[in-house]
């Protein structure tokens, strides 16, 4: 029996049996490589080294390069150390968004 995905419907009750036919034959489709269905496919044309560029720009970057703050707070805090955890996490927040 092929995969249908119209089974089971909704409000039917469970059948060990259709659920069963349903894994087996989800199992040989994966097995014989069958596609699935495709999504929409975007538009063609060629990408130019800007359009590249550009993408790059919108996606955050690993931000290993902002190093590990070593600070231990006092209680209370004083305003040199809120300052340099303002400090390190604009630092973060600049590596994020790619900003030198």
């Amino acid at each position: 029996m092929p995969f249908d995905p119209t089974k089971p419907t909704e409000g039917e009750p469970l059948d060990a049996a259709v659920i069963r036919a349903q894994l087996v034959a989800l199992n040989d489709a994966i097995a014989a490589g069958v596609p699935g269905p495709q999504g929409p496919q975007g538009p063609t044309g060629e990408i130019s080294q800007q359009d590249l560029v550009n993408e790059r720009m919108n996606h955050a970057q690993n931000p290993t390069g902002v190093a590990d703050l070593s600070l231990i707070v006092s209680d209370p805090p004083t305003q040199t150390e809120m300052q340099a955890i303002v400090s390190k996490l604009n630092e973060l927040m600049g590596a994020l968004r790619r900003q030198p």
